[in-house]
């Protein structure tokens, strides 16, 4: 059997912590640590709390409000909003759309409408996208300037 290679990103919860405070708060042992040892108290999404030592806690994980543009769209396919520290306009924020089927009858733009009806009336395939809620609370599709997507300072809008 050989090991396969894997990238963790999820969303979670943590502040420091030694392995003794963790063990007293987790009501059970941290095996394999002595009680001042350095790390994390972590709380995933379910709810499920452990312990990590610092070191290893560290390689997986940096705080939400210092980002690498992948880490912002791994955050919006999670359903989050996101946001950069760069950005001057006030509650501007980017979301994930989630692809969808329009019915023709439903479509105001002219031409998406005569596409629709040249093809028997079918449903168009509207693909996932990123939008923006812009300053002025309009929303408008979204694409990465080359500063955006080399940026570090994107964070995970409340």
């Amino acid at each position: 059997m050989k090991y396969k290679t894997y990238i963790g990103t999820k969303i979670i919860e943590a502040m420091a912590c030694d392995a003794g405070h963790a063990a007293s708060i987790l009501n059970r042992a941290i095996p394999d640590t002595g009680v001042n040892t350095p790390g994390y108290l972590v709380k995933y999404p379910d709810g499920y709390e452990s312990w990590s030592p610092l070191k290893a806690f560290e390689e997986a994980y940096r705080l939400s409000d210092s980002m690498p543009f992948g880490l912002a769209i791994e955050a919006l396919k999670k359903g989050k909003k996101v946001a950069r520290k760069g950005w001057n306009g006030k509650d501007m924020f980017l979301f994930f759309q989630e692809s969808s089927n329009v019915e023709p009858g439903v479509i105001r733009n002219s031409i998406l409408k005569a596409y629709a009806e040249q093809f028997g009336g079918s449903p168009i395939y509207i693909r996932s996208h990123i939008d923006l809620k812009a300053a002025d609370g309009t929303i408008a599709m979204w694409s990465p300037s080359g500063s955006d997507a080399l940026a570090d300072d994107w964070f995970i809008v409340d």
